[in-house]
């Protein structure tokens, strides 16, 4: 090293300082350290090996390839340079390195990438254009355009890669957003396929929510790893993407340290929790809940936590998740933040103690959030299950274990969550309707990382950047290769630097790293023993891996568990504690099942974690290293299958503020980076590589004089100085290729050969300033002389100018003096013209204006009429036009109150039709009342006919007297029995008259209150129609029973001979009557009675007849059936009663009641009006109709007697029927073939008798409890329709009320347009009147 040469000097503090050589003593040198503008600070002495030749002439560049001197405090430098002057990006051969700038630049506006777009895509088609700074398009496009050849050149491997990678905080995100940015832009196809690449932008909002947080070093802190693959069609147009992820830091999720925040989702959705009570947050949730404010930093600067939230949202429907899907996932969200808040107390037992939640409101919310089971949540975190062969036991945990596993379930659940979002956005992103021609991946990767503490995610960071580094030496290398190729130089092999033994350390396997393999291998062993620890692991680690080169620790590590590994980026010491839990992230069993009875979305989540697990699993337990592993080996492969391309990104200082770069971090980031060691790899050759011009222009002073910036320049150069030594030179095609000792020597031989140029210089500058002197007096003195030559020339010209200007003067005032006077003489002259002219025309104009007044008066005097006229038109017509304008409102007046009486008509007419229902349900219950008389007479003449059937089966009972013995005791029985059926059964038909009677007064009390409340009404008739169902029920019991005696009695009679003959004179006998027997509540009603009745209703007879609710008045008359002689009976069994109608009025809207044949009727009874009145003027007819229904006809007559008459006449006819030959009578036994028997005993015979009489009554109650429940049900169907009537009727008075009230509105609409029109004829009119007195005025003064 020589004097006066620049150069770098070491320094702790900044790294680098520029200095100037002052004096060389063999190893030590003295140094001026200077600043940027040359000025000496101080003077220093250090060794040789401190100090770095510096290139004071080198000038700003774009590619740190070409500088000439090329080491670390060059690169610092120029980067410095550049960086100061606002230009972040720089190439160093294949890397771009950017810089942060921590502020906003215009270096990404659509006009900048449009021109990169159109330089890339012209130099690609040929065109030479011109080169562009460098930036991260540059890149980007490279990529793109290799892609675009390697496809219409059908290369098998045309896929491109961009590998970004840096420290936090050095803008790899958003470096990230920019590429593919870029990308979507040129590769954006059709509008079809535009919705796929605002698909890929979108998805970086959603990964950065849920991954990224803030860390002391950035607010934006990406933490976890990510391979986005753009895929491409064979026109180059996008068309999909899929995701790849890595290593999602989930510690973070319960423990962050002081300063930083947990993920940004959680922040995002504190700042909305006011808007959306469904997570149940609490206040202020950034500064109250437990996993959110561990850092103390609720809110951000430079990030708008709600505005986040609505892109992020936003971001999930545009990819095609659903809405329901947005709720779950944040839903989730809310649920892990409520679980950081479950705490635990100590709680005694029996097993020495356990724990119990202090809160359970707390984890039943998270647990409803989470859509987990709150039991099972608990037994999760309070419980783990252990288990030995064949044998399980519980263990309680105590609080601070319970909050390990509460802490655990947390991380697995927001795991899983990630996993389903990254699924969610790959099935957004992704088509699978086009093939696939090539891809470009974009891999945001964690920089190399070395903290105070490092654990065992900064050993998976670490590896991860050793694979890749050496991967990029490779390629460093091979480029290196290409050049020496292109340039055509004489090489041999260069030895480069290779990682692979410290990638060995880490993953190698026992034959690579000998004897119990690298450190993963030995953390996964570790784990898998019962009683594997930390300790053990840091001790296996430092007896087995000793002696590797790449391995140290010094005895205090050795105590503390720590081991030191050398990194291609220097040493990083990592502390074993804590690697086996990270590295198992294993869940409790209970856990695991708690998982495993998952639903709905969690059950997806948990598909979408288990599918990507799935993936890299094997035979043995998997664990986080072994993971790792599979997923950057398969990383590898993918990027070794592309070209890659690389950008490192770096941070100019820790403050994250703009303008501030500190040389110290920036070597460090250079150096972790692997830059320096890419700059190391490309100069291990020959590490000084210069162009031509730049080689003479350099370095001409040491040749001969005159040479051209050439291939044959240089070789002259290299002739004349280095002829001795001619392989530390290569002569290339464009550049000259130096060895380190030569450029060396070059660069001493230069420092001289300036020095003794700067001498010559300096005597030839002394020279010329001697001689600048000398000339400088002479001309001096000559000029003095000239100077006093002039000043006398000047005073006599200024003598000379005195006198002419006095005379000028002279003249001037004599000129003035006589111009005066003449104008005072014209000035008195035109003043008397003046008067004499206005006085001419000031009598003209009085002249001019008596005149025009005349004319003025005049025609004012003529138009006073014609204006009178117009006056008094205007007025007559005014007032004519309100005539007309009143006539037509009271006319209208007069319409409104006659609309207004139809109303009130319309309300009467509704009282009198509520008058007229009044009356109908009067009548009704006259009707009610004689179909209850009807019912008993018809239950009378059952009895009867079943008291001939018992004369018979006594008859019967006489022929089978000893088979009557022997069943004597056992009728006995079954008859004590039937007494009591029939006694209860009597008990039952009382019950249910009563609540006959009870439910006719509920229907009663529907109909009353139905004015009132028809809700109310339709209840009580539900309740009538229960009360009906209950006595259906008894009804058939009470039949069931019935059958069971009837059955009895058959079996009697088949066992039994048939009878004798029985004379008339039998005692047991009873005559048939043609009237039924009479009782004090249904007295039967004398034969002759009837008879005329119906010969009177041959010829026809009026009534209203009632069927199913309608009324219609008819004439009743008995048709067919004629006596077939004068004096002989009726033939009733064919006749009909027919309802002929007798209104002939068009608005009938109900048919008659069909014709009733007179053999199908079985019942007539009195009093089934529906009301009081008309209960003793109605009659009920009970019949079967041809459908097997039965069917009730109500007739309603004028009068009491009338319907006496009708109720004995019809009674009449059913016991006409009952004996009428047309009916087949009962079967003659026939002659006996035995002996007769022997004459009845009297008490067999009594005992016959009872148990027949019995039967008969039981089934006269059914029927009459059967006509009963008829009854009621044709009284609640009446009721029901006049109900419905009613309720039609209400709704026609509402619609006629609302009718009224629009007609009210009109009116009253109406009267406002009159009103308004009345007004305005008002002002009009006020308006004509002021104008005719505005006339008259003018008028007036007019005359």
């Amino acid at each position: 090293m020589e004097e006066a040469a620049a150069v770098w000097i070491r320094d702790e503090d900044e790294g680098w300082l520029p200095g100037v050589v002052k004096k060389v003593d063999d190893d030590q040198i003295e140094v001026d350290v200077v600043d940027d503008d040359g000025n000496t600070i101080e003077a220093i002495t250090l060794p040789t090996q401190e100090v770095k030749r510096r290139d004071a002439d080198a000038k700003p560049v774009d590619d740190l390839i070409s500088l000439a001197v090329l080491h670390e405090p060059a690169i610092l430098h120029a980067l410095r340079r550049r960086y100061a002057s606002g230009e972040i990006y720089t190439f160093n051969g294949a890397i771009l390195i950017a810089v942060n700038p921590f502020r906003k630049l215009a270096l990404y506006t659509d006009d900048i990438l449009e021109r990169y777009a159109n330089r890339g895509l012209l130099h690609a088609q040929g065109v030479p254009q011109a080169t562009l700074p460098p930036h991260v398009y540059t890149v980007a496009d490279a990529a793109y355009r290799s892609m675009s050849e390697a496809i219409t050149s059908n290369a098998k491997q045309g896929s491109q890669s961009v590998l970004i990678s840096g420290e936090s905080g050095a803008g790899k995100t958003e470096t990230t957003k920019i590429v593919m940015r870029y990308l979507t832009v040129v590769g954006r196809g059709s509008s079809s396929e535009n919705a796929v690449t605002d698909k890929v932008l979108r998805s970086n909002p959603i990964l950065e929510a849920f991954g990224n947080a803030r860390t002391v070093r950035n607010d934006n802190s990406s933490r976890f790893g990510k391979f986005i693959d753009l895929e491409f069609d064979d026109r180059g147009a996008m068309r999909g993407a899929a995701i790849d992820t890595y290593l999602l830091e989930k510690i973070r999720l319960p423990r962050h340290a002081q300063g930083e925040r947990n993920f940004h989702v959680f922040y995002q959705l504190s700042a909305t929790s006011n808007k959306d009570d469904a997570w149940r947050l609490p206040p202020s949730p950034a500064t109250t809940c437990t996993y959110l404010k561990q850092g103390g930093v609720p809110s951000l600067a430079s990030m708008d936590d709600g505005k986040e939230f609505d892109t992020v949202v936003e971001a999930l429907k545009a990819l095609g998740v659903s809405d329901e899907d947005v709720k779950h996932v944040f839903s989730l969200v809310a649920g892990l933040t409520h679980l950081g808040d479950v705490l635990f107390e100590f709680a005694v037992g029996d097993d020495g103690g356990g724990s119990h939640v202090e809160d359970r409101t707390v984890l039943d919310r998270a647990a409803s959030l989470c859509g987990l089971d709150a039991d099972k949540l608990l037994q999760a975190v309070t419980q783990r299950t252990v288990t030995a062969r064949s044998e399980s036991y519980t263990v309680r945990l105590v609080p601070q274990d319970a909050c390990q596993a509460r802490d655990a379930v947390a991380k697995a659940l927001y795991g899983r969550l990630f996993a389903w979002l990254v699924r969610a956005i790959n099935k957004g992103i992704q088509k699978d309707d086009f093939r696939k021609a090539a891809s470009i991946g974009v891999l945001d990767i964690f920089g190399f990382e070395c903290f105070r503490t490092n654990s065992f995610e900064q050993l998976c960071i670490n590896y991860t950047n050793e694979t890749l580094q050496q991967q990029f030496n490779r390629y460093v290398f091979k480029l290196e290769q290409e050049e020496y190729e292109r340039e055509k130089i004489t090489w041999s092999f260069v030895e480069f630097p290779d990682n692979q033994d410290c990638l060995d350390l880490i993953e190698g396997t026992r034959k690579a790293c000998p004897p119990d393999g690298g450190l993963l291998v030995m953390l996964d062993d570790e784990c898998r023993l019962p009683r594997g620890s930390d300790a053990n692991y840091a001790a296996r680690i430092l007896k087995s891996l000793k002696s590797h080169d790449r391995l140290c620790a010094s005895k205090k590590q050795v105590v503390d568990g720590i081991f030191e590994v050398r990194h291609y980026a220097g040493p990083v010491p990592y502390v074993a504690q804590g690697f086996l839990e990270k590295n198992k992230d294993e869940l409790p069993s209970d856990a695991v099942a708690l998982f495993n009875d998952t639903q709905g979305f969690l059950q997806d989540c948990c598909a979408a974690f288990d599918a990507e697990t799935t993936e890299t699993a094997t035979k043995k337990k998997v664990t986080v290293a072994s993971q790792f592993k599979t997923q950057l080996r398969k990383l590898m492969e993918s990027i070794s299958s592309t070209t890659p391309h690389y950008v490192r990104c770096l941070k100019p200082n820790d403050k994250n503020v703009p303008d501030e770069f500190v040389r110290k971090r920036v070597a460090e980031q250079l150096r972790y980076g692997g830059v320096l060691e890419a700059v190391r790899v490309a100069r291990s050759g020959f590490p000084v590589r210069l162009p031509h011009a730049e080689f003479v222009r350099r370095y001409a002073a040491l040749g001969p004089p005159l040479l051209k910036g050439d291939r044959k320049g240089c070789a002259a150069l290299i002739e004349a100085f280095a002829s001795d030594n001619k392989d530390a030179y290569q002569l290339g095609l464009t550049k000259v290729f130096l060895r380190k000792n030569a450029h060396d020597s070059l660069e001493t031989a230069r420092s001289s050969a300036r020095r003794s140029a700067a001498v010559r210089l300096q005597s030839w500058e002394r020279r010329r300033q001697a001689l600048t002197r000398v000339g400088s007096r002479l001309r001096a003195g000559r000029a003095l002389s000239r100077w006093a030559f002039a000043a006398l020339a000047i005073l006599r010209v200024r003598s000379k100018r005195r006198d002419w200007n006095a005379l000028r003067v002279e003249t001037a005032w004599r000129c003035a003096r006589h111009r005066n006077r003449f104008r005072a003489v014209t000035r008195g002259v035109l003043a008397l013209q003046k008067l004499g002219r206005g006085v001419g025309a000031r009598r003209a104009t009085a002249q001019r204006r008596r005149v025009a007044a005349t004319v003025r008066i005049q025609s004012a005097g003529r138009g006073l009429k014609p204006r009178r006229f117009r006056t008094k038109t205007v007025r007559a017509i005014t007032q004519t036009q309100a005539y007309i304008r009143r006539s037509m409102a009271k006319r209208a007046a007069q319409r409104a109150r006659s609309e207004m009486k139809d109303v009130a008509n319309l309300q009467t007419e509704a009282e009198a039709m509520k008058e007229e229902i009044q009356q109908l349900r009067a009548r009704a219950q006259q009707e009610t009342l004689e179909r209850e008389h009807a019912a008993v007479g018809a239950a009378t003449a059952e009895v009867s006919r079943l008291r001939d059937e018992l004369d018979a089966v006594l008859a019967v009972g006489d022929a089978k007297l000893r088979s009557a013995e022997r069943l004597c005791s056992k009728l006995r029985g079954d008859g004590d029995r039937k007494s009591a059926a029939i006694d209860t059964l009597e008990l039952r038909i009382a019950d249910a008259d009563a609540r006959r009677d009870a439910a006719e007064a509920r229907v009663v009390e529907a109909e009353r209150l139905m004015k009132e409340e028809a809700q109310r009404a339709d209840r009580l008739v539900e309740a009538a129609k229960d009360a009906d169902a209950g006595l259906a029920q008894q009804l058939e019991a009470e039949t069931a029973r019935r059958e069971e005696a009837e059955a009895a009695l058959a079996s009697l009679r088949a066992a039994s001979p048939p009878p004798p003959p029985v004379p008339p004179q039998e005692p047991l006998r009873r005559a048939p009557s043609s009237t039924p027997p009479t009782s004090p509540r249904n007295p039967g009603p004398p034969a002759d009675l009837g008879a005329a009745f119906l010969e009177a209703l041959r010829r026809g007879v009026a009534a209203v007849a009632w069927e199913d609710g309608a009324s219609e008045p008819v004439q009743l008359e008995l048709r067919a059936g004629a006596p077939s002689a004068p004096g002989a009976p009726f033939a009733l069994a064919g006749a009909q009663l027919c309802f002929v109608v007798k209104s002939t009025s068009l608005f009938r809207r109900r048919k008659p009641p069909p014709p009733l044949a007179l053999a199908a009727l079985y019942g007539a009874r009195a009093g089934a009006g529906g009301e009081a009145a008309l209960a003793d003027r109605s009659i009920a007819l009970a019949a079967e109709g041809d459908d097997r229904q039965q069917r009730e006809v109500v007739l309603e007559f004028p009068t009491e007697g009338g319907a006496a008459e009708a109720l004995a006449g019809f009674r009449h006819a059913l016991d006409a029927l009952q004996h009428h030959p047309h009916r087949s009578p009962p079967p003659s036994p026939p002659p006996p073939t035995s002996p007769p028997p022997p004459p009845p005993r009297e008490d067999i015979a009594d005992a016959v008798a009872e148990l027949e009489k019995q039967l008969l009554l039981e089934r006269a109650n059914n029927q009459k409890m059967m006509l009963q429940m008829l009854e009621m049900q044709n009284d609640v169907n009446r009721g029901s329709a006049k109900i419905v009537e009613l309720k039609q009727e209400t709704a026609g008075l509402r619609s006629q009320l609302v009718a009224r009230d629009r007609m009210h509105a009109d009116d009253a609409r109406m009267r406002l347009q009159l009103g308004k029109r009345l007004q305005q004829l008002v002002f009009d009119n006020a308006a004509l009147r002021r104008t005719c007195d505005d006339l008259e005025r003018h008028a007036q003064k007019a005359f």
